[in-house]
């Protein structure tokens, strides 16, 4: 199989399977509870926008909610994650300093790209980065040596396990 015969299938496989996606557990919990809170949100994410479109197709009123949505091929983001820019343009858009965002990620590039904008990231891994025991009891030990390298403020192994006032946002 040639470079472009695997890039055509890739893309039939997430055209048919993207729209059928749903949401990661808790997810929705908390973007509720932070729209009823009247708390602004915004999506930074290196997909393209025809991607972020047919991933977040099932979901077009919560997603209607966020006030900003960054995508990686936004001509006003120079570059991808791990550079910051994406969640900085978000801030700005958003009118919040940095230091007041509070990001959340599922991949190490994203993680680094938030704390380089100086914004406090709690990470919430993909489950293949972990342990089946682990994901269990909550500690992400495979994903430890990433998690000191990219320096999440905090490490979670669901969405579930999300404390809101920890933060200084109003509890569930």
């Amino acid at each position: 199989m040639t470079p472009e015969e695997y890039l055509q299938r890739r893309e039939a496989a997430q055209e048919a399977l993207w729209p059928k996606s749903d949401w990661m557990p808790g997810v929705k919990r908390l973007l509720d509870h932070l729209h009823a809170h009247d708390i602004p949100t915004a999506v930074a994410t290196s997909s393209h926008q025809k991607l972020f479109a047919q991933k977040t197709a099932n979901h077009t009123e919560a997603f209607g909610r966020f006030k900003h949505i960054v995508c990686g091929d936004d001509p006003r983001v120079a570059k991808t994650k791990p550079a910051p820019d994406c969640f900085l343009l978000a801030a700005q858009l958003l009118g919040a300093a940095p230091e007041d965002c509070l990001v959340f990620e599922d991949a190490p590039n994203g993680v680094q790209a938030a704390k380089a904008a100086g914004m406090a990231v709690v990470w919430i891994p993909h489950s293949f980065m972990l342990k089946e025991e682990d994901v269990a009891n909550g500690v992400p030990l495979e994903a430890q040596e990433v998690v000191n390298e990219v320096g999440a403020t905090q490490t979670l192994p669901s969405m579930e396990a999300f404390c809101p006032q920890d933060w200084g946002l109003p509890p569930y």
